[in-house]
């Protein structure tokens, strides 16, 4: 049995860190007239949709607005000037992680009248060079994930492959680089784990909850220098906000025996392996001072047994005696090893394949007690074991986000994660 505790983990965002990698947003764009001559001096106001939170913009001389540090979201802009019609611009995507441009065009008229634009497509990134894929919260949600482990999302990536040293469902190999080059971020705050247990790749320290997750997005070639510790690929997880609305879900994700298919292999008179996989959980958040103190917390819980059915071979009472007669090798005695004429080393066998029990070491004889007994009527020592392995887990996510002024947020998040993993077991009782 192995236990993996990974306790509290606080994030107080109210600068950046050496250490931490940028989790918030950029809008930038220039706002012209019907000739392409820029309006300098006019206002700009981005307001989150969600949230309520509006923040001021007064364009530049060549104008220029700007709008950083911003959270993953629908917003709408608008924009007014003397002399031009206001414009709002609503349903304005912003992705994590990334700068993102939007040009605006004032049209001659009262300021008092109004045009409003909304649905139009997806803004396009035409501040960087960043080859990224992104997968936003409604898309995760309806993904069929096992184990509802969000950073399996990885294998959807255009490049991504699981062959190879190292590689696991959660970390492939991407683009052709190694798993241990990959980084695994949450909010910005690595999760990587170095020392996973496994070959030549590393691993992460925590997977959070699909309900926590606001958008999943992976950077595979021309991200910026922010990045430099990574070889591979920059795996991001961002998490959600609460909102002036309060929302929450209840789940259990069922997986049992029950709905499985029999395997092809398995005997017309054997049992499917048993499979019992119950994953509950729920989320809640919203508003504690509406457009100014929020909460998201999410909790989820684990409980899965399962049967692993294996076939090996084991001594058999014979051969624990010392009598490998049956066996078609020869066991030479080891004290008669001598050189021959050539050089040659020349060994002599036991007499009748048959190792005398004054030979036996007598720190073996009781350790030969723990072998299990083949089974019934198996010439070669055949021997099938069935375990039931299983995994307990509970983990749970709790985010504060705190508007101090139109120019300063603070964000506090505690996440916690226990697993207790029962492992598989070839030879039952001691001798495992």
């Amino acid at each position: 049995m192995s236990r993996i505790h990974f306790g509290l983990v606080l994030g107080l965002c109210l600068c950046v860190t050496a250490y931490a990698q940028r989790v918030k947003s950029t809008l930038s764009g220039v706002i012209t007239d019907g000739t392409s001559a820029a309006i300098p001096g006019a206002d700009v106001k981005l307001l989150n949709e969600a949230t309520g939170l509006a923040v001021p913009y007064k364009t530049s001389a060549d104008g220029m607005y700007a709008f950083p540090f911003l959270e993953t979201g629908r917003y709408s802009v608008q924009v007014s000037s003397p002399g031009f019609k206001t414009l709002v611009r609503s349903g304005v995507t912003v992705q994590s992680n990334s700068d993102q441009r939007l040009d605006l065009t004032l049209d001659v008229g009262e300021i008092s009248q109004k045009v409003e634009v909304a649905g139009e497509a997806p803004l396009l990134n035409q501040v960087s060079a960043t080859v990224a894929t992104s997968v936003g919260h409604e898309e995760i949600e309806n993904y069929p994930l096992i184990e509802r482990n969000v950073l399996q999302l990885i294998n959807l990536i255009p490049g991504s492959t699981l062959g190879g040293t190292g590689t696991q469902d959660f970390d492939p190999s991407i683009n052709g680089t190694r798993p241990r080059g990959n980084n695994f971020t949450v909010d910005g705050i690595s999760i990587n784990q170095e020392h996973s247990g496994t070959t030549g790749g590393a691993g992460v320290s925590y997977s959070p909850q699909v309900e926590a997750v606001s958008e999943f997005k992976v950077l595979t070639s021309n991200y910026s220098a922010e990045y430099g510790r990574a070889m591979g690929s920059i795996i991001s997880v961002g998490l959600m906000s609460g909102t002036n609305r309060y929302h929450g879900s209840l789940f259990e994700f069922l997986r049992n025996d029950a709905f499985t298919a029999r395997s092809y292999f398995l005997a017309a008179t054997a049992r499917k392996p048993k499979l019992r996989n119950n994953q509950l959980g729920g989320s809640l958040g919203g508003p504690i001072k509406r457009d100014k103190l929020f909460f998201f917390a999410t909790g989820e819980q684990l409980l899965q047994h399962s049967s692993n059915v294996s076939t090996f071979s084991v001594p058999t009472k014979a051969m624990l005696a010392g009598d490998f007669s049956t066996d078609a090798n020869t066991i030479f005695d080891p004290a008669t090893v001598t050189t021959g004429p050539t050089g040659a080393i020349v060994r002599q066998p036991f007499a009748g394949n048959k190792i005398p029990s004054a030979r036996f070491d007598p720190s073996a004889i009781p350790l030969a007690a723990f072998w299990p007994q083949p089974d019934p009527g198996s010439p070669d020592g055949s021997y099938t074991n069935a375990s039931v392995p299983g995994k307990n887990s509970v983990k749970f996510n709790i985010k504060l986000d705190y508007s101090v002024s139109q120019k300063d947020n603070l964000s506090v998040r505690i996440s916690y994660n226990y697993a207790e993993t029962i492992g598989a077991t070839a030879v039952p009782g001691p001798g495992n």
